[in-house]
């Protein structure tokens, strides 16, 4: 009977151990298939995210530019990107340090001191403007367009005029335009900074007028412009004995206007860039608003508007309610804090809101 029993008790823990054993074995299954599951749940997510990542449509978003080299973004999906200075992102959503960004087909956080972005300051009465050509890059200010983006954003330069071309000196007098226009252009349509163009004019008669508006419209031709919205800047030189009008200013104020008003007619607004003595003696009849362009001897933002200068043109009442610009430096505002070698004005900001509108 003993034995009998033995083989009993064998039996039944030979049986608790295959039992065990196969409990172990469905729990092994059980945590096989449910980390199946979880990893095809995850890549199924992880699609979705990427996939509603990628299709976010930015159009409505304001473009930011990285300011630091090895600026670190962390994904939604917690991996890290490193990103380098003048790199464009997409700002979906201002947190307490970071922002929110697209980059690429990728959303993450950024902190928000390595970002700028274009702010337009509508409070002051009288803010900053630049104008910039190819002479920019030419010269050596701007090395890349990431330059001339990071200079309008950290300085808080609310406007930008672009040279489109001009007419050249001498006889013949031959149209030009200028190769890196829409260089600029680019920039500023993602970075949505309000602009405008400006055209060197050296007309000497109707005609040429009409060939240089002609010449404009086509070189304009098919562009797509949604933040050119500042009035078209006609830009009358003084070029010291060389330029083909300077010695016929009296003859070409009518032609002049003749330009505006053709403009205006068409639709387009216009403004006079001038050196402020010659608009002074000659162009402060003109029915127009102006840009002037005088330089005190200083290398710092001005303190106060050009017409409290003891200056021969702030003294002519006609110009000075007429003057909504004035170019103060060819050479940035070194003492400001403002190093590179850019012409810079000081505007009404008022009047030039009005075409934001």
């Amino acid at each position: 009977m003993l034995k009998e029993e033995k083989e009993v008790a064998i039996d039944n823990n030979k049986s608790l151990i295959k039992r065990k054993q196969n409990k172990f074995i469905r729990i092994a299954i059980y945590l096989i298939i449910a980390l199946i599951v979880i990893f095809i749940i995850n890549k199924i997510a992880v699609a979705i995210i990427l996939n509603n990542e990628k299709n976010l449509n930015t159009d409505s978003l304001q473009v930011g530019v990285i300011t630091e080299d090895g600026t670190k973004m962390r994904s939604s999906l917690n991996d890290k990107f490193t990103l380098k200075r003048g790199e464009h992102v997409y700002i979906i959503e201002e947190k307490d340090n970071n922002y929110k960004v697209k980059y690429n087909n990728r959303v993450g956080e950024i902190k928000k001191e390595n970002i700028v972005k274009y702010s337009l300051n509508e409070k002051k009465n009288y803010t900053l403007m630049a104008d910039v050509s190819g002479f920019n890059f030419k010269g050596g200010t701007f090395k890349e367009i990431e330059d001339f983006e990071l200079f309008m954003l950290e300085h808080n330069i609310n406007y930008v005029y672009i040279r489109l071309g001009g007419r050249g000196y001498g006889k013949e007098g031959i149209l030009y335009d200028d190769s890196y226009c829409f260089k600029y252009v680019d920039s500023c349509e993602k970075l949505k900074i309000p602009y405008g163009f400006y055209f060197i004019d050296e007309a000497l008669s109707y005609e040429e007028v009409d060939g240089e508006i002609k010449y404009i419209n086509e070189l304009l031709k098919d562009k797509k412009l949604s933040m050119n919205k500042l009035p078209f800047g006609i830009d009358i030189e003084y070029n010291r004995g060389s330029g083909r009008g300077d010695n016929s200013w009296e003859q070409r104020v009518p032609i002049i206007q003749y330009f505006i008003d053709t403009l205006k007619e068409s639709g387009t607004e216009s403004i006079v860039y001038a050196n402020a003595l010659r608009a002074s003696t000659y162009l402060s009849t003109l029915n127009t608003n102006f840009w002037i362009a005088y330089y005190p001897q200083t290398l710092s933002l001005p303190k106060t508007w050009y017409s409290k200068l003891d200056q021969e043109a702030a003294k002519n009442a006609e110009l000075m309610k007429k003057t909504t610009a004035w170019q103060f430096s060819e050479k940035g505002a070194l003492l400001s804090g403002i190093g590179k070698e850019v012409d810079l004005s000081v505007v009404k900001n008022k009047f030039f809101m009005e075409y934001l509108k």
